[in-house]
């Protein structure tokens, strides 16, 4: 790659373009000589990113036809050129920018890469691969590659990166100087050879180490293998750039020896005593928490106390297998039973005999797939699917959700009879915002386990760092602690991690005893705080109080109530019905402008105010997927609303 920009009108083949590396991906933006681009987090800039590090209008790249130059805009954070922070300089083929967490490289237009995945989309796929493999019996491999030393960390390499793929391979953006790669239907024979021949074909560009991790040899899940991955790329050496996961991977930490959940509050410990009770038997047990309160380390808790200690467990996400594929998964299948089933395949149950299946997020489960469990259950017989030979199986049977399973029977959506089997006893974990007297153990772990991860050495929090993760509500729970934790080691400037580290939601918490100031939208007059958010209860509150108040402004009499909100009276009728609503409300109150001769609708306003809901949440969450769980929705319904409402996830 040249180090100059291309002599003028020299043909399209030698246009230049802006990449932007982020979370979601890459960006390609053509310069045109003369037209300056903006990048920032706001939609006025030219390239809007959704990252709080930006400010609203950053930087400003400009080709006047001879050269291009970076100018940053005043931002808060800066903008730094090859690691050095520039008020305004030029920028060549083979220099990086540094926004926030985006890069942005020079590249000609012949040598823009593609193809590159954001990190949602990425482990999706993996999910996706994972439950083939378990379905078609086959393999898979996560590698990470990570540049080594000093220098440009992503611009030279990418490019030829990605034409040494195979077509079926898949590859997302980590961090800056980071990008995994999923290979299909690999062992760690092909993933070797596959990462030794990457290593070799970019040694003109950039020295990499690669770390890989196989399903289902170092890990069983999405998370846990791509941790294992990441991990062992932080092992990698010039002398020795391919590293596989160390049958001892768990990492140490920093105050407390690892062993086993953290229980220090009081609701911890009385669920643990009475987890331990519990462990002994073999009856069902139903885990109910929010997203992230730690239900699996509940579940793996009971299995590692019970008699099935020695015996496998196994794990499977109901909502993370395709309904086409589920049965397959969970019973297994024989050679030819529907297209691709080339050989016979054991499922969970099977291969769980004598131990513990976990079923998480059992309210996922469709219908059909209920009647299936619930004779799995009863009978303790599984069928193979295409198979009408019945096989005993002696597996306890644990079940997580986060969801209101009472609800569902009663909207026709889950089984009352398959509750009854699953709930013989329950076991509420406590979210954390409910449990902080254990904020600060957790902390001290997960930075042990991400100085390990990231071969960081950071020593702990300040005292200004910790009151501030301790005042935060934890909507994500302790897989949201984690994250940020992990974050803030990778960030942090210095050995203690300071506010400042911190994600900016975090530092804007008030304390537990301050009432959270309200989030308001243009047009709305109820707030709409988001610390315990479930879209769905919350729309439905929010009409329910808008009714009440209508109802009580016209004395009880439905047909003017129903003229006031705007709306068909047959509407409104079904709507007393369905939220159980008897009578006005004083207390309530109206929108503006419905209390008056505005325009807007009933249903106008509640569209607003969802709208208002779903952008509160995609400011406070990291990825789609946490978007998804905090609005309590599934992630193709947070796809369809955010279609719906014109908004864009920016770089989630």
């Amino acid at each position: 790659m040249s180090t100059s920009p291309p002599p003028k009108g020299q043909g399209a083949d030698l246009r230049l373009a802006l990449v932007v590396y982020h979370r979601g991906g890459l960006d390609v933006v053509p310069l045109v000589e003369g037209q300056p681009v903006v990048l920032g987090r706001t939609p006025v800039s030219d390239v809007c990113l959704d990252s709080r590090r930006l400010s609203r209008r950053h930087a400003s790249f400009l080709f006047d036809g001879e050269q291009v130059f970076v100018e940053d805009l005043a931002s808060t954070n800066g903008t730094s050129l090859n690691g050095i922070r520039v008020d305004r300089a030029p920028f060549r083929a083979g220099d990086e920018v540094t926004l926030g967490s985006a890069t942005v490289v020079l590249h000609r237009m012949h040598d823009v890469p593609v193809g590159l995945l954001g990190q949602e989309r990425f482990r999706a796929e993996v999910e996706h691969e994972i439950a083939r493999a378990r379905t078609f019996d086959r393999s898979l491999a996560v590698l990470v590659l990570k540049a080594q030393g000093p220098g440009p960390r992503l611009g030279p390499w990418v490019p030829p990166l990605m034409s040494l793929l195979r077509v079926v391979d898949r590859a997302a953006l980590y961090d800056a100087d980071e990008i995994a790669l999923l290979l299909p239907e690999a062992n760690a024979d092909v993933a070797r050879s596959v990462a030794s021949g990457l290593v070799q074909g970019l040694a003109l560009h950039r020295v990499v180490g690669v770390g890989i991790a196989v399903w289902p040899d170092h890990a069983s899940e999405t998370d846990p293998l791509l941790e294992a991955a990441r991990d062992a790329v932080v092992r990698a050496t010039q002398g020795r750039p391919v590293v596989l996961p160390r049958r001892d991977a768990a990492v140490q930490p920093s105050e407390d020896d690892g062993a086993g959940p953290v229980v220090r509050d009081p609701a911890m410990v009385s669920l643990y005593r009475t987890l331990g009770r519990v462990a002994s038997s073999s009856i069902s047990v139903l885990i109910v928490g929010e997203t992230g309160s730690g239900k699996e380390v509940v579940a793996r808790s009971i299995h590692e106390q019970s008699p099935r200690a020695d015996a496998p467990m196994r794990v499977i996400n109901c909502g993370a297998i395709p309904a086409t594929l589920l049965e397959s998964t969970l019973f297994g299948h024989e050679r030819g039973s529907f297209t691709g089933a080339d050989q016979r395949r054991t499922g969970i149950f099977e291969e769980a005999d004598g131990g513990t299946v976990l079923l998480d997020e059992i309210g996922e489960l469709s219908l059909a797939a209920q009647v299936a469990l619930l004779r799995v259950l009863e009978t303790r017989k599984i069928q193979r699917v295409g198979s009408s030979l019945e096989i005993p199986v002696d597996a306890r049977v644990l079940a997580a959700t986060h969801r209101d399973l009472e609800a569902m029977c009663a909207a026709g959506t889950f089984r009352q009879d398959l509750l009854y089997r699953l709930n013989a006893i329950t076991l509420a974990v406590p979210p954390l915002r409910e449990r902080r007297t254990e904020i600060r153990t957790l902390v001290a772990r997960f930075i042990g386990e991400a100085n390990a991860l990231h071969g960081r050495r950071v020593r702990g929090l300040s005292a200004a760092a910790l009151a501030c993760l301790e005042a935060y509500p934890w909507p994500g729970n302790v897989r949201e602690l984690r994250n940020v934790v992990d974050r803030a080691v990778v960030v942090a400037s210095g050995e203690v991690v300071v506010p400042d580290d911190l994600p900016q939601r975090m530092r804007l918490t008030p304390p537990p005893s301050a009432p959270s100031s309200p989030a308001s939208r243009p047009g709305m007059e109820i707030a709409c705080p988001l610390d315990a958010l479930d879209l769905k209860a919350r729309v439905r509150a929010q009409e329910t109080r808008w009714i009440r108040a209508a109802l009580h402004h016209c004395r009880e009499n439905r047909t003017h109530a129903a003229q006031l909100l705007r709306m068909p009276r047959r509407t409104l009728v079904y709507k007393l019905k369905a939220h159980d609503i008897q009578g006005g409300d004083p207390a309530a109150s109206l929108p503006g402008e419905l209390d008056g001769a505005g325009p807007s609708t009933f249903a106008e306003h509640i569209r607003r105010y969802e709208r208002a809901l779903v952008i509160e949440a995609l400011e406070r969450a990291d990825t789609l997927s946490d978007v998804a769980r905090l609005l309590n929705i599934q992630k193709r319904t947070l796809e369809e609303k955010l279609k719906r409402h014109g908004l864009e996830p920016g770089g989630l």
